[in-house]
């Protein structure tokens, strides 16, 4: 008689980061093409921002006016480097930086920030997502 099979499958945390990288670029996308229902579609129906200097925005239907004033910067670059990742098949944990140009060369903002995604319905999607810039507070001058 044969042993049985393992049934258990491995989580491959190096898998998940390639598809988590894969979502950010999707997400880098719609920012800099001004796609605001893929921003909003990119966050849990009950997703969380913590932005800086602000309160938390929770839900689709508060994320989706945060993200039309973002849109409003003329943001034309948009990039993240995901810097650490951990977690389970069920919630991972992203560290990462972040880069917003113009597209003509000048900074619009740089930082870092941390993200908390959640498995729903067999897709990844940002459950809370806290960020802040790297950059120094600009003179009240």
């Amino acid at each position: 008689m044969e042993a049985p099979k393992d049934s258990t499958s491995v989580f491959d945390l190096t898998a998940m980061k390639k598809i988590i990288e894969e979502k950010n670029t999707a997400f880098a996308k719609a920012f800099v093409s001004g796609d605001s229902a893929s921003m909003v579609n990119h966050y849990t129906v009950d997703g969380k921002i913590f932005p800086p200097n602000s309160e938390a925005v929770i839900g689709h239907a508060a994320i989706g006016p945060l993200i039309s004033e973002y849109l409003k910067f003329g943001i034309k670059e948009f990039r993240d480097e995901t810097t650490a990742l951990y977690g389970n098949e069920d919630n991972l944990i992203e560290e990462g930086n972040f880069f917003m140009g113009d597209g003509k060369g000048k900074t619009i903002d740089k930082g870092k920030y941390i993200g908390i995604w959640k498995k729903i319905d067999g897709e990844w999607k940002v459950y809370s997502n806290m960020f802040n810039s790297s950059l120094p507070p600009a003179s009240g001058k």
